[in-house]
């Protein structure tokens, strides 16, 4: 017996609705609502390309990352949090957003605090809209406080737990 494998679509028109699927992903994920007509075949490629530069940015942080030093003095503490701050911005957690959105300072969107407005979407860059507007609940957003806790843990204490 042969498996149905559905209907064959070339693989352009194959790569075309993953483009698609991840905009609407990442629409979700940045709490802006999914417009169809500003989905055109050139947004889905730059957020797809955009996507993979990430990414890239995120592997190449991790393998050349230098761990952050235990806090030992009180003096330590502005470098470390420092070291943190850059450590979190450079790390991506569950979803591809980087871990830093888990400690921004406004959980509400921009257009929602007084004062702030929207700069757009994508703007000022892919990655600091992804700290400024990535959710604060579901699944991602557990993981993603919990991956937090284990570097804080880890990395600013010299080891597991609170020394």
């Amino acid at each position: 017996m042969v498996p149905n494998r559905g209907i064959k679509i070339r693989f352009i028109a194959e790569k075309n609705l993953r483009q698609a699927r991840f905009y609407i992903y990442h629409m979700h994920r940045i709490q802006r609502p999914f417009v169809p007509e500003d989905a055109t075949l050139s947004i889905l490629r730059e957020f797809w390309t955009k996507r993979f530069e990430l990414e890239k940015e995120g592997i190449k942080a991790d393998v050349t990352k230098e761990d952050i030093k235990p806090l030992k003095k009180d003096g330590d503490v502005r470098k470390t949090l420092e070291d943190l701050d850059k450590l979190l911005m450079n790390k991506l957690g569950v979803g591809g957003s980087p871990l830093a959105h888990v400690t921004r300072k406004e959980v509400a969107l921009p257009e929602n605090v007084p004062d702030e407005g929207d700069p757009g979407q994508g703007l000022p860059t892919l990655q600091e809209e992804l700290v400024r507007r990535t959710r604060h609940n579901g699944p991602h957003w557990d993981a993603n406080k919990q991956a937090v806790w284990n570097i804080v843990r880890a990395d600013t204490h010299g080891g597991p737990g609170w020394n």
